[in-house]
């Protein structure tokens, strides 16, 4: 009787914290922004030629979630959420050269208004730049903890000044990955970007509740490329998307993509600044209740076996 009254209180404890997540105001979760080099020498990881199928050229850096696109957090790069993960990727369409790169794929130097750049400098042939950016739970401003969505659950990205051609015809989804590891973009994308705009998720356009997340579409990001053998494919093909409800019951990344197709000549793509505000899950009561209920069964079963 007493483990059965015990187990109540547990659960009540349990329905209390999930409640209280669903109410109370969210914290600043991923925060990248300000000042992170004093030069432009800090490269994202890679930027090779991935290979070609026979028609497209592939080049870039295919995406991880366990090996940085950051570069290494350090003395000559660090900051706010500077450790980030993800990958980039240039598709050249109908050209299997192995000359076409980015020009630059680095952490611009801005004085203290830094940014993420990813320069193409193309001709000759149509492409796209496919790119996501990822940040782990471990590295989540709250602790290691996932974290939930609520009516206060904001994110956005602020971009930069861009030189090159205009990202007109780019847009930007946000990104999610579950406690399952499934990764997921947001039905809500902005378009027709420009330079220097602000770009914000909120309740009023992606649903943010208290029972539900908006919609969502599967997403793979380390789907290999059907004729390529070595490479990532980053690109999210909106007509075989499905979109569906989601309430997430924890997450433990959160990201953005980034896409820009069809470019004929040169493309800089610029970030600033990517924020996201969500509320911690309170896995405090949860690993509590875990080890209490553990220690009673266990307790029982001693009990019994005496008995």
């Amino acid at each position: 009787m007493r483990f059965m009254t015990i187990v109540v209180i547990a659960l009540a404890l349990l329905t209390l914290a999930s409640e209280d997540s669903c109410s109370v105001q969210a914290d600043l979760v991923v925060n990248w922004g300000g000042g992170y080099v004093a030069n432009d020498a800090q490269n994202l990881a890679g930027n090779i030629l991935l290979g070609n199928d026979g028609v497209n050229g592939y080049s870039g850096t295919a995406f991880s979630a366990s090996t940085p696109f950051s570069p290494p957090v350090s003395g000559a790069y660090t900051g706010s959420s500077a450790r980030f993960y993800g990958g980039a990727i240039l598709v050249h369409e109908n050209d299997i050269s192995s000359g076409d790169a980015f020009e630059n794929a680095r952490i611009k130097n801005q004085g203290g208004n830094d940014s993420v750049q990813l320069k193409a400098t193309q001709s000759g042939h149509n492409h796209s730049m496919h790119a996501n950016f990822l940040w782990n739970q471990p590295d989540f401003l709250t602790g290691n903890n996932p974290v939930t969505f609520n009516a206060s659950t904001t994110a956005s990205v602020t971009l930069g000044q861009s030189s090159t051609e205009t990202l007109n015809n780019a847009s930007l989804r946000l990104l999610v990955r579950d406690l399952a590891n499934n990764y997921w973009l947001s039905e809500h994308f902005f378009t027709g970007l420009s330079n220097n705009g602000t770009y914000v998720w909120d309740s009023s356009n992606q649903g943010f509740a208290a029972s539900t997340d908006g919609k969502w579409a599967a997403y793979d990001p380390t789907k290999e490329l059907a004729m390529l053998g070595a490479g990532t494919d980053l690109h999210f093909d909106l007509g075989t998307a499905t979109f569906v409800d989601k309430h997430f019951t924890g997450v433990n990344g959160i990201g953005f993509l980034f896409e820009q197709d069809n470019f004929h000549n040169n493309l800089e793509f610029h970030w600033e600044n990517f924020s996201v505000n969500a509320v911690p899950e309170p896995n405090g009561i949860l690993t509590f209740v875990i080890a209490l209920v553990t220690g009673l069964s266990r307790r029982a079963r001693r009990t019994n076996q005496q008995a």
